[in-house]
């Protein structure tokens, strides 16, 4: 195994890559569900304000 390959191996392997692995879980979910809102919105829908979602506070719990 290159070094390349071995400090990459160990950065998948570190709690680093897991909190950056759920960061981008939270922004993802979070993408999308503000462009589905705003289709929602275009299409005459409402939305309560600064309302979460269940899913949304389970991934801000982590």
């Amino acid at each position: 195994m290159n070094d390349f390959e071995k400090s990459f191996s160990n950065f998948i392997d570190s709690n680093d890559c897991e909190r950056t692995e759920e960061m981008c879980k939270i922004a993802m979910y979070t993408m999308a569900r503000n462009a589905f809102a705003a289709g929602w919105k275009a299409a005459g829908g409402k939305i309560k304000s600064n309302t979460r979602s269940d899913r949304e506070q389970e991934l801000h719990k982590k």
